[in-house]
């Protein structure tokens, strides 16, 4: 009878899929998985579908990037398949016209900005930093510098032990933004809907560096010798190299020592050397 109230009823049960900001396509697969509607290997396979990429236009490889980051109820028959669809979908809903008018003025598509925006999602540690750590990414690409950071690099090694090393920043490749100058060909994580606003409007400064405090948030630096002195400071815990003011010397008052020239008391006058043309002469 119970079962039957259930059926009459129409009693549906939900499961919910819970994707938080940053999350790359291999952690939005396991946490897809976990839903029991699809096995992990399905999800991987719908989060790369051809089909669906087209559907909402995504020229890339992947939906990395494109699912937005959200809590979602889903219960079956829904599959891998519409599920992608569906975070896809949602995704959408900040990619507004006003939105798109200021991805233009900066000379970014939408694909760039969420590439953007997902670097940002990585490198922040205290979210009102989001804009400040956007306006140093926004100042090293208009002065064609490289980005080097490092969640770019990590994305690109393939089963990161959590150990990034210096080979790893020397080694080349389309994710390595130590070598690359630019942003990535694709997002590397699922950047929430504040690092998307943080892409489209940086903070207006002159920040080029900036190195963590260790507690989540950054020190920022606009030369090079600043953020010198920040890595030393909070990561080698060295003093800092910076000049300091230099202290106000007095001068010493020095005598003057008249200079005394003796006479010349001979009468002899000096022989001249002969044959010896102007420019040989002594003057």
């Amino acid at each position: 009878k119970e079962i039957l109230k259930i059926f009459a009823g129409k009693k549906v049960v939900y499961h919910e899929l819970v994707i938080p900001e940053g999350f790359s396509l291999k952690e939005i697969a396991v946490r897809m998985a976990k839903t029991t509607l699809c096995t992990e290997n399905e999800a991987e396979v719908a989060l790369r579908d051809r089909n669906i990429l087209n559907k909402f236009s995504i020229d890339a490889q992947t939906s990395e990037g494109y699912i937005f980051p959200d809590t979602y109820k889903f219960s079956r028959p829904e599959n891998a398949y519409d599920m992608v669809e569906k975070m896809i979908e949602e995704g959408k809903k900040i990619r507004t016209q006003k939105n798109l008018s200021r991805a233009a003025e900066l000379g970014l598509t939408w694909h760039e900005v969420l590439t953007l925006a997902s670097i940002i999602e990585k490198e922040t540690g205290a979210a009102p930093e989001r804009p400040q750590i956007s306006s140093v990414f926004h100042n090293r690409l208009q002065q064609k510098m490289r980005l080097q950071t490092d969640p770019t690099v990590i994305y690109g090694i393939e089963n990161f032990d959590g150990n990034l090393t210096k080979k790893h920043l020397e080694t080349p490749g389309p994710y390595n933004t130590y070598k690359n100058k630019g942003l990535t060909p694709t997002p590397i994580a699922s950047p929430g809907e504040a690092a998307i606003k943080a892409a489209l409007f940086p903070a207006d400064t002159d920040f080029l560096y900036f190195v963590s405090k260790g507690d989540g948030t950054h020190q920022f630096s606009k030369t090079y010798k600043e953020h010198q002195n920040a890595v030393n400071k909070f990561q080698k815990g060295k003093k800092s190299i910076l000049p300091k003011e230099a202290p106000v010397v007095k001068k010493k008052k020095v005598k003057k020592v008249k200079k005394v020239v003796p006479k010349i008391t001979t009468t002899t006058k000096p022989k001249r050397r002969k044959n010896l043309r102007p420019s040989q002469l002594d003057f």
